[in-house]
């Protein structure tokens, strides 16, 4: 792999300015949660279109599937921009992802988080201070 490809695989990640990463970040005033079939999205409406991925060892044992799934989330994220504009989003992995870790493509990924966010916009907003 020479210089070039290198260079251009760097600019393909998503930027820190793009990232949840501080405790602070995670703590939403309002915010909405939206429930999908292997993860559950809680969403700050007040945002400013950053993710952050919770996944924990009790659904994903091995580091590789976390990493995995972390990737495929990531992804989705940064090939949709506009759909997130405006949003932070916690994304957390429920049980099913347990045994669809090893399957889940990144086609699915995205269209369960995208459909997610297109339907939260008929909910209520929850008042909790931390999730």
């Amino acid at each position: 792999m020479d210089g070039k490809e290198k260079a251009s695989s760097r600019s393909q990640k998503l930027p820190k300015s793009s990232r949840l990463k501080k405790k602070s970040d995670f703590k939403f005033a309002s915010f909405k949660r939206v429930k999908t079939k292997h993860f559950l999205l809680v969403i700050a409406l007040n945002g400013k279109g950053r993710l952050g991925v919770s996944l924990s060892k009790r659904i994903l044992k091995t580091s590789v599937a976390r990493n995995r799934v972390r990737r495929l989330l990531r992804e989705a994220f940064r090939q949709n921009p506009e759909s997130f504009q405006g949003l932070d989003v916690n994304v957390l992995g429920l049980g099913p992802l347990t045994s669809a870790s090893k399957t889940l493509n990144y086609l699915e990924v995205e269209r369960e988080i995208l459909k997610a966010l297109s339907s939260m916009k008929g909910r209520e907003i929850d008042n909790e201070q931390d999730f």
